[in-house]
């Protein structure tokens, strides 16, 4: 993806980045920062080196989520805070599935841009509709997967000093540790 498609707000380009460090576990977040900085940030070099966990920047959306920068990270689990219909989108969950360290992709929502070959396995997602909802939408029978999840639920991630994490999905028990690399 080149270009500047789906850069519209301008506040997003002044994003804070950060990366997270606690002993040996690493995690980034960059916020809403657009694909044209991630490139920037990376290219020729990449200063920042691996993390553990990255925060997929800008929800997923097609603005962020740059080859360069997901593969140069190289993550071994991305969390995108995406919703229904925010973010998660074709392109940003190509990379992010692509890339070479990765280990699990967890999401916020499931998401109705990425379709059904993109989207994580459902306990890896914190809010999912029920399939019936989720097939109307897809076949255009008159569904509208609004998002409005109650309970709502959240994605929960645990790290420790020595380098290992842990995320728990609270809808459905599910939880994954990342022991060291």
């Amino acid at each position: 993806m080149t270009g500047t498609t789906g850069l519209v707000d301008p506040d997003d380009a002044q994003s804070v980045g950060s990366v997270i460090v606690l002993g040996q576990f690493r995690a980034a977040d960059f916020g809403d920062m657009w694909r044209t900085k991630e490139l920037e940030l990376m290219c020729p070099n990449n200063p920042l080196g691996t993390v553990d966990l990255l925060f997929a920047s800008s929800h997923g959306a097609i603005a962020s989520g740059s080859l360069p920068f997901v593969h140069g990270l190289r993550p071994r689990v991305v969390l995108m805070q995406n919703g229904t219909r925010k973010g998660g989108a074709v392109e940003p969950m190509k990379t992010i599935l692509s890339s070479p360290a990765l280990e699990n992709l967890w999401q916020m929502h499931w998401s109705y841009n990425a379709g059904l070959e993109q989207n994580t396995p459902a306990q890896f997602i914190a809010n999912v509709d029920e399939p019936a909802q989720i097939a109307s939408v897809l076949t255009g029978a008159g569904g509208r997967g609004n998002g409005a999840h109650t309970p709502s639920y959240w994605l929960k991630v645990s790290a420790s000093p020595e380098g290992s994490f842990t995320i728990t999905n609270p809808r459905n028990g599910f939880s994954q540790t990342y022991v060291k690399r």
